[in-house]
């Protein structure tokens, strides 16, 4: 399935930004392995597989989302 179908991409649209597990790190503030414990219980964005490159990355904007979730749940409790 071509990707522009499956998730109805606009390329007229600036493309999403995306950080490597550093930039994850620091955005978040927590350390890589508190990252991939919460990715493997399903409590943070899933990361995409960089063609080309070693490693992932995140799109920042599920990364955002993400963070003002947390702060959200936080001012909840």
């Amino acid at each position: 399935m071509d990707i522009s179908q499956e998730h109805h991409v606009n390329y007229q649209a600036a493309p999403p930004k995306l950080l490597r597990p550093s930039e994850v790190v620091e955005r978040c503030g927590l350390s890589r392995s508190s990252i991939y414990k919460l990715l493997r219980e399903d409590k943070f964005p899933a990361p995409i597989k960089v063609t080309g490159h070693r490693g992932n990355a995140w799109i920042e904007s599920e990364v955002t989302e993400w963070i003002y979730s947390r702060i959200a749940q936080s001012r909840a409790e």
